[in-house]
């Protein structure tokens, strides 16, 4: 779900409360809120929002996606066979400058270049084959059953499940526009997400959050663990 857009994102996320609620087709996607549609009468509005462990973290992800994926497209133009390859980055690698991105990217494609394995053959290269600093290991699978090109990033993290004080600021940070909201609809209910993909949004609600009462302008307040399409409704507080 990370390598979609934004909208492919809200998208797949919007569905999960569609089948649960019963909402109508007539949910249109905008902004500010991202859905507005009629439900039981009234104008009801839905924003989305995603939760990460830190920006600095959340970034990083992305830059290493760009890096694969770029290399991922300069193989698939060159006609390389359909190959499944693994990256993992060291661990105590924790941001990449922009023209450090574009080297490494190169780098890689020209590594699986070089190191193409048979069909059913793979190939692993690590600190002993002269890779960059940046990356720990690379695998390079020629399993000759797939048709596409499928590159990723190995990600270990830990999930956290005691955050209540960073669901605490993501409500309070979109109460913020609440009244611009409440312009497009009669009342507007708040998903926050978490994408459960990679580390920096490795978000799973424990036995002991459950009883948290939390303070919203919001109507609804729901937790989707999207990765497992959990969607749990938060206890709120009105502060209108």
């Amino acid at each position: 779900m990370i390598l979609k857009s934004n909208r492919e994102r809200e998208e797949l996320i919007f569905a999960n409360l569609k089948d649960k609620f019963q909402l109508s087709s007539e949910f249109l996607h905008g902004d500010s809120p991202d859905y507005v549609g009629s439900y039981k009468g009234e104008r009801l509005g839905i924003e989305i929002t995603e939760i990460y462990a830190s920006e600095r973290l959340r970034r990083f992800e992305v830059q290493k996606d760009q890096i694969v994926n770029c290399a991922r497209k300069k193989a698939i133009e060159i006609g390389l066979p359909p190959l499944r390859v693994i990256v993992r980055f060291g661990f105590k690698i924790n941001g990449i400058k922009k023209g450090r991105r574009n080297y490494l990217s190169d780098k890689l494609f020209e590594l699986v270049k070089i190191n193409c394995p048979k069909y059913g053959d793979r190939i692993e290269l690590d600190y002993e084959n002269d890779i960059p600093d940046e990356f720990d290991l690379i695998v390079i699978k020629n399993t000759g059953w797939s048709k596409i090109h499928i590159w990723y990033v190995e990600r270990v993290g830990f999930v956290t499940d005691s955050f209540s004080d960073k669901l605490q600021q993501r409500i309070d940070s979109k109460a913020e526009k609440i009244e611009s909201y409440l312009t497009k609809c009669d009342r507007c209910w708040l998903v926050i997400v978490g994408l459960g993909i990679s580390p920096s949004n490795f978000y799973e609600i424990d036995k002991d959050m459950e009883p948290i009462i939390y303070k919203s302008p919001f109507e609804k307040v729901f937790f989707l663990e999207a990765f497992s399409k959990i969607l749990k409704e938060l206890k709120v507080e009105s502060t209108e």
